[in-house]
């Protein structure tokens, strides 16, 4: 007789599980922690098929759950209505609205800033995604039309400021201009928005991880010795054993250190623009002996 292998079981609610995980991870190592912690009047087993997507917690449970990682009412109800949406235009609808919600709170969150109108930022979304994945340049074009606002910049310009062709640049504006990122004027291109910002999840991660290179080689390119003596530029490094507890208090440093960045007042004329390029994560971990 022959054996039947087992259906592996369908994660009915999986979107909901990966935003569960990720919410939870922001403040809380495992999932038990935050279990044991919060004291969720739920058996650990329950909350690891919430969080794994294999059942949906009712709407009570996902706000208790939300409001003791700190997430707010707004977000957590529509990721709870949208794990449970069949129509795929309707939830894709409705996750580009999640998208624009979000994307004040987090660009409040990671500078230390007012919150931004969701009107004044420009949410990059799947649609976004392929483009700027295919050539980081996309993203050098936008920001650099975006420093330099209001002024309109011409094509000519951003061909001789980031050495692409002229024909390459014209090509690029086009399908940004299509996706709504830039609009047209007399005198050249402007962003359509001011503020713009990249979710940070799954999908976009790659292209989060691409973006981080190409402007870390690109300062790279630029710095001379001289830049570092005259305080021009930094290039700083340091490799060394830290406690768990040690690298979450660097971070959030690095973290307060970013808002007081974008904080900093900007001037009417600008002409130097500047990245910020931080990184940091575990390098080595002891091997055990063979």
């Amino acid at each position: 007789m022959q054996s039947r292998q087992m259906a592996k079981p369908v994660k009915k609610y999986s979107s909901w599980g990966k935003y569960l995980k990720m919410s939870r991870e922001s403040r809380f190592a495992s999932a038990r922690e935050f279990w044991s912690q919060l004291g969720l009047q739920m058996s650990y087993a329950q909350y690891s098929r919430y969080e794994s997507g294999s059942q949906l917690p009712s709407l009570e449970e996902a706000l208790r759950m939300g409001k003791s990682i700190g997430v707010s009412i707004s977000e957590v109800s529509l990721e709870w209505i949208v794990s449970q949406l069949s129509d795929d235009q309707c939830a894709e609808r409705a996750q580009l609205e999640l998208e624009w919600r979000n994307a004040s709170e987090a660009a409040t969150r990671s500078a230390g800033t007012a919150q931004v109108p969701l009107d004044e930022v420009i949410v990059f979304n799947r649609a976004h995604l392929k483009l700027f994945s295919s050539d980081p340049a996309y993203r050098d074009v936008f920001t650099y039309i975006n420093s330099f606002a209001p002024d309109s910049i011409s094509a000519r310009e951003l061909s001789s400021a980031l050495s692409i062709a002229l024909p390459r640049v014209f090509e690029m504006l086009k399908k940004l201009y299509d996706l709504g990122v830039l609009v047209k004027s007399e005198s050249g291109f402007r962003a359509s928005k001011k503020n713009f910002y990249f979710p940070d999840d799954e999908d976009f991660f790659p292209l989060r991880n691409l973006n981080w290179k190409h402007n870390a080689e690109g300062i790279l390119s630029r710095i001379s010795q001289e830049d570092l003596q005259l305080k021009r530029a930094s290039r700083l490094l340091v490799t060394r054993e830290l406690t768990e507890s040690q690298a979450r208090l660097i971070i959030d440093r690095l973290e307060e250190l970013m808002g007081e960045l974008v904080n900093l007042p900007e001037t009417s004329t600008p002409e130097t623009i500047y990245s910020v390029c931080t990184i940091f994560g575990e390098r080595f971990r002891r091997s055990p002996l063979i």
